[in-house]
């Protein structure tokens, strides 16, 4: 009976060992993989890349659609391509532009165009202008509406401005 009664607890024993490590690994499984994205995005017939020292593109902050700068027969241009689809457009009124930015809730794009910070609506409109900036660096528009910027290259230090439109005010000053 001995034997018997040993068998009868080490089976049991392997049985619950064997369900206390197959919780463990479904409790306790790894993240599953994220997938790699790739995009193409093949510039329109006669379009190439200007060659320039500043940003030529910009993801919406929802990474819904991407936005970049072109070159057509010697003029810059911005245009706007959603990921979902295989074309892009040209953003009218963008003329000259370089440095896309978008404003926090994808609703706006900014850029630099004539030394000016300007934005246009991603619904349709005019470019309105934000500020002077004659040769901006360093774009970014924070989410209390405030754009920081660098107003020119080697500047001594940081600006910043309402996304409305006004003087910018020197945050940052180098030694």
């Amino acid at each position: 009976h001995g034997w018997r009664m040993a068998l009868f607890l080490s089976m049991g024993a392997l049985v619950l060992g064997a369900a206390i490590s197959a919780i463990a690994v479904w409790r306790f499984k790894p993240a599953s993989m994220q997938s790699v994205s790739r995009l193409a995005v093949p510039l329109p017939t006669g379009e190439r890349l200007p060659v320039v020292q500043t940003p030529v593109l910009a993801i919406s902050p929802d990474g819904s659609r991407i936005a970049f700068v072109s070159l057509r027969e010697g003029k810059r241009q911005i245009y706007l391509r959603p990921f979902d689809s295989a074309e892009s457009k040209v953003i009218p009124g963008t003329e000259g532009a370089e440095y896309p930015f978008f404003s926090p809730d994808g609703k706006w794009l900014g850029f630099a165009a004539a030394g000016k910070l300007m934005r246009i609506s991603m619904d349709g409109g005019s470019p309105l202008a934000i500020c002077d900036a004659p040769n901006p660096r360093g774009v970014s528009w924070g989410g209390n509406g405030t754009i920081v910027f660098a107003p020119n290259y080697g500047n001594a230090g940081l600006s910043q401005v309402s996304a409305g439109g006004g003087k910018p005010q020197t945050i940052t000053t180098r030694d």
